[in-house]
């Protein structure tokens, strides 16, 4: 029910305006149908690419050069995602420790979100040394 609320809701958009002739109105309710028909199209396009990816990558798994490629890279992916976990464990820990050592101290960690981004900014080489002195 709300699904079509939102719908007729969003079809409805710019369609009550004084002097407007049958044709105009026409012309703007096919208008705002087109736009939400894309909105959808776009995203069911992605839903069926990314199907189509996984069922290449299943089909290409039993070939004999290209299976074992295929095999290293899903191992590859399963270690990139456990670092993934391991990393943000980590930024979030030290977060949480440089928030409640320096929250009066220095304004890089005066929230949690602000101090997970000094943590990542800190991880990849980019910090302030004026901020050690």
């Amino acid at each position: 029910m709300l699904f079509i609320n939102h719908v007729s809701g969003s079809l409805s958009v710019n369609l009550n305006f004084s002097g407007m002739t049958e044709q105009d109105f026409v012309y703007r309710l096919m208008s705002n149908y087109i736009d939400h028909i894309h909105f959808k199209i776009e995203y069911m396009f992605c839903v069926i690419i990314s199907c189509l990816l996984l069922n290449l990558i299943n089909t290409v798994q039993f070939l004999s050069e290209i299976g074992p490629l295929v095999k290293i890279v899903e191992k590859m992916l399963g270690d990139f995602f456990n670092f993934i976990i391991l990393y943000f464990i980590l930024i979030i820990m030290f977060a949480i420790v440089g928030s409640s050592n320096f929250v009066w101290d220095l304004n890089q960690f005066s929230d949690l979100f602000i101090s997970c981004l000094t943590v990542i900014n800190t991880t990849i080489g980019n910090f302030e040394f004026e901020i050690f002195a």
